[in-house]
């Protein structure tokens, strides 16, 4: 299904995310966890690692050197579809991840250093709400979707 495809293209851009961006230094590569969970009504994803973070790799980027925050960065990526890529204007995968998934009743949880964005889908676009968190090292994205049009955040 379309749905489908959306789900697993955004999962795979997510954990690619890791080697392309979530270490600064080749040599010294950081730890990842890929995961998923399916229940009969929705399912959902996680990515994290303990690498540089949002702010650390999109300041790699001169387009995005200015940045002073990690609040500041995540609103980059949300808002401004930043990349750390050189030469690219945008960045496809959370793109991908934002218009893809906008439908699918879903909330999305970006997490670097001590902030997180969780992005609800309220039907024709996407509800941000900002929090100051447990500071974590590297960065975090975890979506979850129900086809019953809860979307919620719930331990499984």
């Amino acid at each position: 299904s379309p749905a489908a495809l959306a789900i697993t293209s955004v999962f795979r851009e997510m954990a690619d995310n890791i080697v392309s961006h979530a270490y600064a230094d080749p040599q010294s590569p950081c730890r990842a966890l890929a995961g998923y969970h399916v229940t009969a009504t929705g399912t959902c994803f996680s990515v994290v690692d303990d690498g540089q973070g949002f702010l650390r790799s999109l300041r790699n980027n001169p387009a995005w050197a200015s940045l002073a925050s990690e609040h500041d960065a995540l609103h980059a990526v949300v808002h401004d579809h930043a990349t750390a890529r050189m030469g690219e204007k945008e960045g496809n995968g959370f793109k991908q991840l934002f218009n893809g998934l906008l439908n699918l009743h879903g909330v999305v949880i970006l997490r670097s250093g001590a902030s997180s964005f969780i992005l609800k889908d309220s039907g024709k676009e996407w509800e941000r709400q900002e929090h100051d968190s447990y500071p974590i090292q590297g960065s975090q994205v975890t979506f979850h979707m129900d086809t019953g049009g809860q979307n919620i955040e719930c331990e499984v």
